[in-house]
Protein backbone atom coordinates (compact mmCIF):
# COMPACT_ATOMS: atom_id res chain seq x y z
CA UNK A 1 0.00 0.00 0.00
CA UNK A 2 2.76 2.48 0.94
CA UNK A 3 4.54 1.73 -2.60
CA UNK A 4 1.65 2.46 -4.51
CA UNK A 5 0.94 5.93 -2.22
CA UNK A 6 4.86 6.74 -3.82
CA UNK A 7 3.96 5.57 -7.11
CA UNK A 8 0.81 8.01 -6.88
CA UNK A 9 2.66 10.82 -5.98
CA UNK A 10 4.95 10.74 -8.23
CA UNK A 11 2.72 10.56 -10.73
CA UNK A 12 1.22 13.33 -9.46
CA UNK A 13 4.23 15.17 -9.20
CA UNK A 14 5.03 14.67 -12.88
CA UNK A 15 2.03 15.96 -14.45
CA UNK A 16 1.93 19.41 -12.12
CA UNK A 17 5.50 19.51 -13.36
CA UNK A 18 5.20 18.92 -16.89
CA UNK A 19 3.68 21.83 -19.06
CA UNK A 20 2.50 18.77 -22.01
CA UNK A 21 0.89 17.15 -19.26
CA UNK A 22 -1.03 19.43 -17.14
CA UNK A 23 -2.01 21.40 -20.15
CA UNK A 24 -3.01 18.19 -21.70
CA UNK A 25 -5.13 16.70 -19.07
CA UNK A 26 -6.84 20.33 -18.60
CA UNK A 27 -7.64 20.45 -22.14
CA UNK A 28 -8.98 16.67 -21.90
CA UNK A 29 -11.28 17.83 -19.45
CA UNK A 30 -12.44 21.21 -20.68
CA UNK A 31 -13.37 19.67 -24.49
CA UNK A 32 -14.75 16.35 -22.73
CA UNK A 33 -17.49 19.13 -20.65
CA UNK A 34 -17.25 21.02 -24.43
CA UNK A 35 -18.62 18.26 -26.06
CA UNK A 36 -21.34 17.32 -23.82
CA UNK A 37 -22.50 21.00 -22.67
CA UNK A 38 -22.69 23.08 -26.62
CA UNK A 39 -25.19 20.12 -28.38
CA UNK A 40 -27.09 20.63 -25.08
CA UNK A 41 -26.73 23.99 -25.10
CA UNK A 42 -28.23 24.11 -29.09
CA UNK A 43 -31.18 22.03 -28.19
CA UNK A 44 -32.60 23.95 -25.53
CA UNK A 45 -32.23 27.52 -27.28
CA UNK A 46 -33.26 25.85 -30.33
CA UNK A 47 -31.69 27.36 -33.87
CA UNK A 48 -33.09 30.38 -33.83
CA UNK A 49 -32.02 31.77 -30.66
CA UNK A 50 -28.72 29.59 -30.71
CA UNK A 51 -27.97 31.37 -34.13
CA UNK A 52 -28.33 34.80 -32.71
CA UNK A 53 -26.15 34.18 -29.93
CA UNK A 54 -23.10 32.84 -32.23
CA UNK A 55 -24.32 36.54 -34.56
CA UNK A 56 -23.57 37.87 -31.40
CA UNK A 57 -20.58 36.50 -30.58
CA UNK A 58 -19.04 36.94 -33.71
CA UNK A 59 -19.67 40.54 -33.31
CA UNK A 60 -18.11 40.77 -30.10
CA UNK A 61 -14.27 38.64 -31.24
CA UNK A 62 -14.74 41.82 -33.64
CA UNK A 63 -15.47 44.09 -30.39
CA UNK A 64 -12.91 42.79 -27.91
CA UNK A 65 -10.10 43.27 -30.38
CA UNK A 66 -11.24 47.21 -31.01
CA UNK A 67 -11.45 47.74 -27.50
CA UNK A 68 -8.38 45.76 -25.83
CA UNK A 69 -5.80 46.69 -28.71
CA UNK A 70 -4.92 43.02 -27.54
CA UNK A 71 -2.45 44.60 -24.59
CA UNK A 72 -2.80 41.01 -22.80
CA UNK A 73 -0.09 39.81 -25.19
CA UNK A 74 1.77 42.82 -24.20
CA UNK A 75 2.49 40.68 -20.85
CA UNK A 76 5.36 38.98 -22.85
CA UNK A 77 7.00 42.87 -24.12
CA UNK A 78 7.02 44.19 -20.32
CA UNK A 79 9.80 44.41 -17.48
CA UNK A 80 9.33 42.42 -14.73
CA UNK A 81 8.83 46.16 -12.68
CA UNK A 82 6.05 46.67 -14.71
CA UNK A 83 3.95 43.63 -14.41
CA UNK A 84 2.97 43.94 -11.00
CA UNK A 85 1.14 46.81 -12.27
CA UNK A 86 -0.19 45.44 -15.91
CA UNK A 87 -3.55 44.63 -15.24
CA UNK A 88 -5.05 47.61 -13.67
CA UNK A 89 -3.03 49.61 -16.18
CA UNK A 90 -5.10 47.40 -19.32
CA UNK A 91 -7.83 47.47 -17.49
CA UNK A 92 -8.47 51.43 -17.53
CA UNK A 93 -8.00 50.99 -21.49
CA UNK A 94 -10.07 48.59 -21.99
CA UNK A 95 -12.97 49.96 -19.68
CA UNK A 96 -12.23 53.51 -21.33
CA UNK A 97 -12.40 52.08 -25.06
CA UNK A 98 -15.78 50.24 -24.25
CA UNK A 99 -17.49 52.61 -23.17
CA UNK A 100 -16.92 54.58 -26.31
CA UNK A 101 -17.65 51.70 -27.96
CA UNK A 102 -21.25 51.81 -25.79
CA UNK A 103 -21.95 54.80 -27.40
CA UNK A 104 -21.51 54.50 -30.45
CA UNK A 105 -23.59 51.15 -30.59
CA UNK A 106 -26.27 52.92 -29.23
CA UNK A 107 -25.76 56.01 -31.01
CA UNK A 108 -26.06 53.76 -34.57
CA UNK A 109 -27.12 50.27 -33.71
CA UNK A 110 -30.91 49.37 -33.06
CA UNK A 111 -29.50 47.51 -30.00
CA UNK A 112 -31.20 48.31 -26.44
CA UNK A 113 -28.62 49.14 -23.44
CA UNK A 114 -29.27 45.84 -22.20
CA UNK A 115 -28.28 44.36 -24.95
CA UNK A 116 -24.88 46.63 -25.28
CA UNK A 117 -24.56 46.25 -21.74
CA UNK A 118 -24.01 42.36 -21.77
CA UNK A 119 -22.11 43.06 -24.52
CA UNK A 120 -19.91 45.05 -22.98
CA UNK A 121 -19.63 42.93 -19.69
CA UNK A 122 -18.97 40.25 -21.86
CA UNK A 123 -16.00 41.68 -24.00
CA UNK A 124 -14.34 42.59 -20.93
CA UNK A 125 -15.21 39.20 -18.60
CA UNK A 126 -13.08 37.34 -22.27
CA UNK A 127 -10.28 39.65 -22.08
CA UNK A 128 -9.71 39.63 -18.07
CA UNK A 129 -9.66 35.41 -18.97
CA UNK A 130 -7.30 35.95 -21.59
CA UNK A 131 -4.72 38.18 -19.94
CA UNK A 132 -4.31 35.74 -17.04
CA UNK A 133 -3.97 32.84 -20.25
CA UNK A 134 -1.08 34.82 -20.98
CA UNK A 135 -0.05 36.04 -17.78
CA UNK A 136 0.56 32.21 -16.84
CA UNK A 137 2.17 31.45 -20.08
CA UNK A 138 4.81 33.85 -19.20
CA UNK A 139 5.11 32.70 -15.65
CA UNK A 140 5.01 29.06 -16.36
CA UNK A 141 1.57 28.72 -14.79
CA UNK A 142 0.28 25.95 -16.67
CA UNK A 143 -1.95 24.26 -14.00
CA UNK A 144 -4.18 27.65 -13.39
CA UNK A 145 -4.66 28.08 -17.06
CA UNK A 146 -6.03 24.26 -17.25
CA UNK A 147 -7.74 25.09 -14.07
CA UNK A 148 -9.23 28.25 -15.72
CA UNK A 149 -10.48 26.21 -18.77
CA UNK A 150 -11.88 23.80 -16.81
CA UNK A 151 -14.12 26.18 -14.67
CA UNK A 152 -15.08 27.79 -17.93
CA UNK A 153 -16.42 25.04 -18.96
CA UNK A 154 -18.21 23.68 -16.28
CA UNK A 155 -20.02 27.39 -14.87
CA UNK A 156 -21.12 27.81 -18.83
CA UNK A 157 -22.89 24.83 -19.07
CA UNK A 158 -24.07 24.94 -15.02
CA UNK A 159 -25.59 28.72 -15.83
CA UNK A 160 -27.49 27.71 -18.81
CA UNK A 161 -29.10 25.00 -17.42
CA UNK A 162 -29.95 27.20 -14.19
CA UNK A 163 -31.42 30.25 -16.32
CA UNK A 164 -33.14 27.65 -18.64
CA UNK A 165 -35.36 26.33 -15.87
CA UNK A 166 -35.99 29.29 -14.32
CA UNK A 167 -36.47 31.48 -17.35
CA UNK A 168 -36.00 29.45 -20.44
CA UNK A 169 -33.84 30.71 -22.96
CA UNK A 170 -33.37 33.85 -24.87
CA UNK A 171 -30.01 35.96 -26.44
CA UNK A 172 -29.52 38.06 -23.34
CA UNK A 173 -29.96 35.46 -20.68
CA UNK A 174 -27.01 33.47 -22.95
CA UNK A 175 -24.96 36.13 -22.93
CA UNK A 176 -25.30 36.64 -19.48
CA UNK A 177 -24.14 32.37 -18.99
CA UNK A 178 -21.25 33.57 -21.32
CA UNK A 179 -19.96 36.23 -19.20
CA UNK A 180 -20.31 34.51 -15.71
CA UNK A 181 -18.18 31.40 -17.05
CA UNK A 182 -15.22 33.80 -17.59
CA UNK A 183 -15.51 35.93 -14.48
CA UNK A 184 -16.05 33.25 -12.51
CA UNK A 185 -13.01 31.51 -13.40
CA UNK A 186 -10.77 34.19 -13.38
CA UNK A 187 -11.97 35.67 -9.98
CA UNK A 188 -11.85 32.06 -8.58
CA UNK A 189 -8.23 30.94 -9.89
CA UNK A 190 -6.61 34.74 -10.20
CA UNK A 191 -8.51 36.47 -7.16
CA UNK A 192 -4.76 37.04 -5.19
CA UNK A 193 -3.01 38.38 -8.28
CA UNK A 194 -5.79 40.60 -9.10
CA UNK A 195 -5.89 42.03 -5.76
CA UNK A 196 -2.16 42.25 -5.38
CA UNK A 197 -1.83 44.70 -8.91
CA UNK A 198 -4.92 46.33 -7.79
CA UNK A 199 -3.22 47.18 -4.51
CA UNK A 200 -0.27 48.01 -5.92
CA UNK A 201 -1.18 50.08 -8.72
CA UNK A 202 -3.46 52.36 -6.01
CA UNK A 203 -0.42 52.88 -3.56
CA UNK A 204 2.23 53.73 -7.05
CA UNK A 205 2.50 57.57 -6.87
CA UNK A 206 3.46 58.27 -10.85
CA UNK A 207 0.28 56.48 -12.30
CA UNK A 208 0.48 58.51 -15.45
CA UNK A 209 4.31 57.87 -16.07
CA UNK A 210 3.90 54.13 -15.51
CA UNK A 211 0.29 53.83 -17.82
CA UNK A 212 2.65 55.77 -20.78
CA UNK A 213 5.84 53.67 -19.94
CA UNK A 214 3.62 50.58 -20.20
CA UNK A 215 2.17 51.16 -23.18
CA UNK A 216 5.66 52.32 -25.08
CA UNK A 217 6.51 48.87 -24.64
CA UNK A 218 3.15 47.72 -25.57
CA UNK A 219 3.92 49.36 -29.01
CA UNK A 220 4.61 46.87 -31.43
CA UNK A 221 1.53 44.67 -30.01
CA UNK A 222 -0.61 47.92 -30.81
CA UNK A 223 0.82 48.16 -34.56
CA UNK A 224 0.97 45.04 -35.61
CA UNK A 225 -0.55 42.34 -33.29
CA UNK A 226 -3.75 44.73 -32.78
CA UNK A 227 -4.76 44.71 -36.51
CA UNK A 228 -3.28 41.18 -37.19
CA UNK A 229 -5.95 39.50 -34.95
CA UNK A 230 -8.79 41.88 -36.17
CA UNK A 231 -8.03 40.11 -38.69
CA UNK A 232 -7.87 36.85 -37.49
CA UNK A 233 -11.34 37.43 -35.45
CA UNK A 234 -12.61 38.36 -38.44
CA UNK A 235 -11.86 35.77 -40.62
CA UNK A 236 -12.90 32.97 -37.64
CA UNK A 237 -15.97 34.58 -37.47
CA UNK A 238 -16.63 35.74 -40.99
CA UNK A 239 -19.20 33.33 -42.50
CA UNK A 240 -21.60 34.41 -39.44
CA UNK A 241 -20.67 38.25 -40.02
CA UNK A 242 -21.20 38.13 -43.77
CA UNK A 243 -24.00 35.60 -43.88
CA UNK A 244 -26.01 38.61 -42.14
CA UNK A 245 -25.71 40.80 -45.10
CA UNK A 246 -26.46 37.79 -47.29
CA UNK A 247 -30.48 37.83 -48.18
CA UNK A 248 -30.55 34.15 -49.34
CA UNK A 249 -28.88 32.82 -46.14
CA UNK A 250 -30.96 32.09 -43.29
CA UNK A 251 -30.71 32.19 -39.46
CA UNK A 252 -31.17 28.40 -39.17
CA UNK A 253 -28.35 27.86 -41.65
CA UNK A 254 -26.33 30.11 -39.60
CA UNK A 255 -27.03 28.22 -36.47
CA UNK A 256 -26.15 24.43 -38.28
CA UNK A 257 -22.69 26.32 -39.13
CA UNK A 258 -22.53 27.40 -35.86
CA UNK A 259 -23.79 23.68 -34.38
CA UNK A 260 -20.74 22.20 -36.65
CA UNK A 261 -18.50 24.64 -35.68
CA UNK A 262 -19.06 24.84 -32.21
CA UNK A 263 -18.76 20.33 -32.12
CA UNK A 264 -15.35 19.58 -33.77
CA UNK A 265 -13.91 23.07 -34.18
CA UNK A 266 -14.48 24.72 -30.86
CA UNK A 267 -12.76 21.65 -28.62
CA UNK A 268 -9.97 21.93 -31.41
CA UNK A 269 -9.35 24.95 -30.92
CA UNK A 270 -8.88 24.42 -26.56
CA UNK A 271 -6.01 22.03 -28.08
CA UNK A 272 -4.32 24.30 -30.51
CA UNK A 273 -4.61 27.03 -27.86
CA UNK A 274 -2.69 25.45 -25.15
CA UNK A 275 -0.04 23.56 -27.39
CA UNK A 276 0.70 27.33 -29.07
CA UNK A 277 1.40 28.32 -25.18
CA UNK A 278 3.54 25.60 -24.06
CA UNK A 279 5.30 26.09 -27.87
CA UNK A 280 5.88 29.76 -27.11
CA UNK A 281 7.14 29.45 -23.72
CA UNK A 282 9.71 26.68 -25.15
CA UNK A 283 10.55 28.88 -27.99
CA UNK A 284 11.80 31.60 -25.57
CA UNK A 285 14.50 28.49 -24.17
CA UNK A 286 14.74 26.40 -26.87
CA UNK A 287 13.52 26.78 -30.26
CA UNK A 288 14.88 23.37 -31.34
CA UNK A 289 12.99 20.69 -28.33
CA UNK A 290 9.87 23.62 -29.19
CA UNK A 291 10.12 21.96 -32.64
CA UNK A 292 10.85 18.48 -31.22
CA UNK A 293 7.69 18.59 -29.60
CA UNK A 294 4.82 20.28 -32.02
CA UNK A 295 5.96 17.45 -34.82
CA UNK A 296 5.65 14.96 -31.95
CA UNK A 297 2.25 15.84 -31.28
CA UNK A 298 1.39 16.56 -35.01
CA UNK A 299 1.74 12.63 -35.64
CA UNK A 300 -0.70 12.40 -32.95
CA UNK A 301 -2.92 14.60 -34.19
CA UNK A 302 -2.90 12.89 -37.55
CA UNK A 303 -3.36 9.66 -36.53
CA UNK A 304 -6.64 11.06 -34.51
CA UNK A 305 -7.89 13.05 -37.41
CA UNK A 306 -7.59 10.08 -39.65
CA UNK A 307 -9.52 7.92 -37.28
CA UNK A 308 -12.40 10.77 -36.48
CA UNK A 309 -12.71 11.30 -40.41
CA UNK A 310 -13.75 7.53 -40.86
CA UNK A 311 -16.30 7.55 -37.79
CA UNK A 312 -17.29 10.91 -39.20
CA UNK A 313 -18.31 9.56 -42.29
CA UNK A 314 -20.13 6.50 -41.33
CA UNK A 315 -22.19 8.41 -38.57
CA UNK A 316 -25.81 7.81 -39.81
CA UNK A 317 -27.91 10.69 -39.82
CA UNK A 318 -30.95 8.66 -37.13
CA UNK A 319 -27.81 9.35 -34.42
CA UNK A 320 -27.79 12.73 -34.88
CA UNK A 321 -31.62 13.14 -34.91
CA UNK A 322 -32.13 10.98 -31.67
CA UNK A 323 -29.65 12.87 -29.51
CA UNK A 324 -30.56 16.91 -31.88
CA UNK A 325 -33.72 16.09 -32.53
CA UNK A 326 -35.49 16.48 -36.30
CA UNK A 327 -35.12 20.23 -36.48
CA UNK A 328 -31.53 19.41 -36.50
CA UNK A 329 -31.26 17.06 -39.70
CA UNK A 330 -28.62 17.57 -42.20
CA UNK A 331 -25.86 18.41 -39.49
CA UNK A 332 -23.60 15.62 -40.75
CA UNK A 333 -23.04 17.52 -44.11
CA UNK A 334 -22.15 20.96 -41.88
CA UNK A 335 -19.27 18.65 -40.17
CA UNK A 336 -18.44 17.04 -43.29
CA UNK A 337 -17.97 20.67 -44.56
CA UNK A 338 -15.84 21.82 -42.34
CA UNK A 339 -13.70 19.02 -41.63
CA UNK A 340 -10.76 21.10 -43.48
CA UNK A 341 -10.71 23.72 -41.27
CA UNK A 342 -9.61 21.09 -38.51
CA UNK A 343 -7.52 19.93 -40.16
CA UNK A 344 -5.76 22.92 -40.75
CA UNK A 345 -6.04 23.78 -37.30
CA UNK A 346 -4.71 20.80 -35.53
CA UNK A 347 -2.17 20.26 -37.79
CA UNK A 348 -0.39 23.18 -38.68
CA UNK A 349 -1.82 25.96 -36.62
CA UNK A 350 -0.57 25.27 -32.88
CA UNK A 351 3.30 26.80 -34.75
CA UNK A 352 2.02 29.78 -35.96
CA UNK A 353 2.11 31.68 -32.72
CA UNK A 354 5.42 32.03 -32.42
CA UNK A 355 5.38 35.84 -34.46
CA UNK A 356 4.87 36.93 -31.30
CA UNK A 357 7.95 35.18 -29.13
CA UNK A 358 10.18 36.64 -32.16
CA UNK A 359 8.78 39.92 -32.38
CA UNK A 360 7.80 39.15 -36.03
CA UNK A 361 4.66 41.34 -35.54
CA UNK A 362 4.46 42.65 -38.75
CA UNK A 363 4.80 39.10 -40.76
CA UNK A 364 2.15 38.06 -38.92
CA UNK A 365 0.27 41.45 -39.60
CA UNK A 366 0.59 40.54 -43.45
CA UNK A 367 -0.27 37.39 -43.25
CA UNK A 368 -3.68 38.02 -41.68
CA UNK A 369 -4.16 40.54 -44.87
CA UNK A 370 -3.51 37.74 -46.96
CA UNK A 371 -5.84 34.99 -45.70
CA UNK A 372 -8.65 37.37 -44.66
CA UNK A 373 -9.00 38.47 -48.82
CA UNK A 374 -8.41 34.87 -49.80
CA UNK A 375 -11.40 33.60 -47.45
CA UNK A 376 -13.92 36.78 -47.83
CA UNK A 377 -13.40 35.77 -51.70
CA UNK A 378 -14.27 31.86 -51.60
CA UNK A 379 -16.68 32.42 -49.48
CA UNK A 380 -18.78 35.39 -50.93
CA UNK A 381 -18.13 33.16 -54.38
CA UNK A 382 -18.94 30.21 -52.81
CA UNK A 383 -22.60 31.35 -51.35
CA UNK A 384 -23.62 32.47 -54.77
CA UNK A 385 -24.28 28.87 -55.21
CA UNK A 386 -25.04 27.58 -52.10
CA UNK A 387 -24.14 28.25 -48.20
CA UNK A 388 -23.09 24.56 -47.46
CA UNK A 389 -20.43 24.64 -50.33
CA UNK A 390 -19.11 28.53 -49.18
CA UNK A 391 -18.83 26.54 -46.11
CA UNK A 392 -16.36 24.23 -47.35
CA UNK A 393 -14.75 26.16 -49.67
CA UNK A 394 -13.83 28.51 -47.08
CA UNK A 395 -12.49 25.46 -44.66
CA UNK A 396 -10.10 24.75 -47.57
CA UNK A 397 -8.96 28.14 -48.23
CA UNK A 398 -8.40 27.95 -44.32
CA UNK A 399 -6.21 24.73 -44.96
CA UNK A 400 -4.38 26.28 -47.49
CA UNK A 401 -3.00 29.71 -45.63
CA UNK A 402 -2.60 27.62 -42.61
CA UNK A 403 -0.45 25.72 -44.25
CA UNK A 404 1.40 28.77 -45.92
CA UNK A 405 1.76 30.10 -42.19
CA UNK A 406 3.33 26.86 -40.52
CA UNK A 407 6.14 26.86 -43.29
CA UNK A 408 6.94 30.23 -42.53
CA UNK A 409 7.06 29.82 -38.64
CA UNK A 410 8.73 26.74 -39.21
CA UNK A 411 11.36 28.13 -41.24
CA UNK A 412 11.58 30.65 -38.04
CA UNK A 413 12.57 28.38 -35.84
CA UNK A 414 14.56 26.58 -37.80
CA UNK A 415 16.55 29.59 -38.15
CA UNK A 416 16.60 30.64 -34.49
CA UNK A 417 18.14 27.05 -33.79
CA UNK A 418 21.31 27.55 -35.61
CA UNK A 419 21.37 31.15 -33.97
Amino acid sequence: MQKIMMVSKKLVKKILDSPFLITGLGVLIAQSISVVSMPLIAVVSGPKAFGEFNYFLAILAILGVLCTLKIEYSVFSQKKSSNKYHYPVACILVISLGMLAALLLLQFSDWDVLTVSLLLASMFSVFSFDYFIQFHVKNGLFTKNSAMRIFRAVFLLSSVLLLYFAFGLDLQLLLISFLLSHYLSVLICCYAEISKQCTAFYFMRKKLVLMLTILIRAKNTILYLTPAHLLNRYSLGMIILLSGFLENISTIEIAFYALAFKLIISPANIVVVSLSDIIKKYAFDSPKYAIEKYLSFMKINSILLVFFFIALLILPETVIVYFFGNEWLGLKSYLLAVFPYLIGLLLFAPITQIFLVFEKQKLDFYMQIFSSILLTISFLLGAKLSFLLAVFIYSMVYLSTTIVSFIICYSILKSECHK
